[in-house]
C-alpha cells in the first residue's frame, strides 16, 4: 500500500498562494494502470473506480482493449482507493495511490490481476460483524482442511480397495472420509460405485443422490445413476437418467454425451426395443463418430431390423476404428455372411 504524505494539503495551499495563475495545472494529476486476467490477457471494459481516501472525490473510467486505464483529471491532493470490477471476475482494489504530475510517474500506476469468479464484497466495505464472520469462516475452513488432510491416506486406501475388487472395504474407508467431511461429491460417487458393484442398488442410488445434491451440474452423476437403474433392470429410469446426462454434456463434452447415448442404446437392446436402440446409437455416433462400440452395436441392431446394407457399413466402420478389439472377428464373420 502506498503511504499518504501528511503535509500534502499544506503544500497544495502554499502552491495556491504562491502561483494563483497555475491553480488548475497544479491541482490535477494522473492515475493509470493495467488490468489483466490470470493468464496475463488484457481485461477490456473493466470498471475502474477512483475514490479519495478522505473527502468525497470520486472518478470512474473503463479499461480499453489492451486492458489499460487512465484518468488525467484527478485532484492531486491526498491518496486514493482504486477499485476494479468486471462481470465474471472477482473484484480487486488497492489503497493509498497518489496521483502523478505526469502519466509516467510510478506512484500513480497500478496493475491488477483479476481472478475469475463471482463478484465479492470488498474488504473496505465490510462491517465489524462482516469481518468477524469472515474470520470464523476462515477458521472453519482451516479446521476442515486439517480434517481432510488427516483422512487423505484413508481415501487413497479406499481407491486401492476399489481397484482391487474389495468393495466392502472401500466403502468403510470412504465412510471414514465422509465423517470428516460429508460434502465431498466425489467421495459419495465412489461409495455409489462400490454399492453398485455389490448389487446394493438402493444404497448406490442414495449415494448418487447425495453427489447430485452437492454437485448438480456434473453429468457423470446422472450417468452413473442411470447405470444403477440399468443394472437393476429398470430400463425406463435408466433411459431417463442417460438422457439427462447426455443433454447436460452434449455441448461441453460431445464424447461424454455419446457414451450416454451408447448406454441408452444398450439398455434398449437389452429391453428388446431395436428401433429405439438404433435411434440412440445413431445419436452417439453423431456426437462422436469415433466411438467404435456404437458402430458395432448399431450394426448388430440393424441386422435385427433387416437393414443388411446399413449393418455392413457400420461393422466395416467398427473394424477401421477398432481392428484388434475382441469383437473384430465376429464383425468380420458377419460382414462375410451378410455380403
Amino acid at each position: 500500500m502506498k503511504s499518504r504524505i501528511s503535509y500534502g494539503l499544506f503544500l497544495a495551499v502554499l502552491m495556491l498562494v504562491a502561483f494563483p495563475s497555475q491553480e488548475a495545472f497544479a491541482q490535477l494529476g494522473f492515475i493509470s494502470g493495467e488490468v489483466v486476467d490470470e493468464n496475463g490477457e488484457p481485461v477490456k471494459d473493466a470498471v475502474v473506480r477512483i475514490e479519495a481516501m478522505t473527502g468525497s472525490r470520486k472518478y470512474k473510467v473503463k479499461t480499453n482493449s489492451k486492458g489499460m486505464y487512465i484518468h488525467a483529471g484527478v485532484s492531486i491532493q491526498g491518496a486514493y482507493r482504486i477499485i476494479v470490477e468486471k462481470e465474471g471476475y472477482q473484484g480487486d482494489f488497492v489503497e493509498g495511490v497518489r496521483p502523478g504530475f505526469t502519466r509516467d510517474e510510478e506512484r500513480s500506476i497500478t496493475k491488477f490481476t483479476l481472478k475469475s469468479g463471482k463478484a465479492r464484497q470488498m474488504a473496505f466495505d465490510l462491517s465489524d460483524e462482516d469481518v468477524e464472520r469472515l474470520k470464523q469462516q476462515q477458521e472453519e475452513a482451516r479446521a476442515l482442511a486439517e480434517r481432510i488432510e488427516a483422512v487423505r491416506e484413508t481415501f487413497n486406501q479406499g481407491v486401492t480397495f476399489y481397484n482391487g475388487g474389495q468393495y466392502a472395504e472401500a466403502i468403510k474407508a470412504f465412510e471414514v472420509v465422509l465423517e470428516a467431511d460429508n460434502e465431498q461429491p466425489a467421495v459419495w460417487a465412489n461409495v455409489g460405485a462400490c454399492h453398485t458393484k455389490l448389487q446394493q442398488y438402493d444404497k448406490a442410488l442414495d449415494a448418487y443422490d447425495h453427489a447430485i445434491a452437492l454437485e448438480p451440474e456434473n453429468s457423470s452423476h446422472y450417468q452413473n445413476k442411470g447405470s444403477v437403474y440399468a443394472a437393476n433392470g429398470d430400463a425406463e429410469k435408466a433411459r431417463e437418467f442417460y438422457e439427462k446426462a447426455a443433454s447436460m454434456s452434449s455441448e461441453l463434452s460431445p464424447a461424454d454425451a455419446a457414451v450416454n447415448y451408447y448406454n441408452m442404446g444398450v439398455t434398449y437392446i437389452n429391453d428388446g426395443q431395436p428401433e429405439e436402440a438404433a435411434e440412440a446409437l445413431k445419436k452417439a455416433i453423431e456426437l462422436d463418430p469415433n466411438h467404435a462400440e456404437s458402430h458395432y452395436q448399431l450394426g448388430i441392431t440393424l441386422i435385427s431390423l433387416n437393414d443388411m446394407e446399413g449393418a455392413i457399413d457400420q461393422l466395416k466402420t467398427y473394424l477401421v476404428l477398432s481392428p484388434d478389439s475382441p469383437n473384430a472377428e465376429v464383425a468380420k464373420a458377419l460382414i462375410e455372411q451378410l455380403g
